[in-house]
């Protein structure tokens, strides 16, 4: 995989408001490319308030992926 930059954002009032957590990374690659990822368990899906976000981000344009473990290939394949 190619040399990628990692950088992770948490809502605000995380520790409180777990069933509202938003935690989205931001992998960006140099300045040529920025993939914004949401990790889930394995069966898990994002929350409303998650889905609403990555929306808007794929409105804006913005390459957003939402990814299980079982999900590696594509991981591979999409960060190659």
């Amino acid at each position: 995989l190619r040399s990628w930059y990692v950088y992770s954002f948490e809502a605000p009032f995380a520790a409180i408001r777990k069933k509202t957590l938003l935690d989205l990374y931001l992998v960006r690659e140099r300045d040529e490319r920025a993939v914004w990822v949401e990790l889930k368990r394995e069966g898990k899906k994002p929350t409303p308030r998650q889905q609403e976000f990555i929306d808007i981000l794929r409105l804006c344009g913005q390459e957003v992926y939402v990814w299980q473990p079982s999900d590696f290939d594509e991981v591979e394949r999409i960060l190659r």
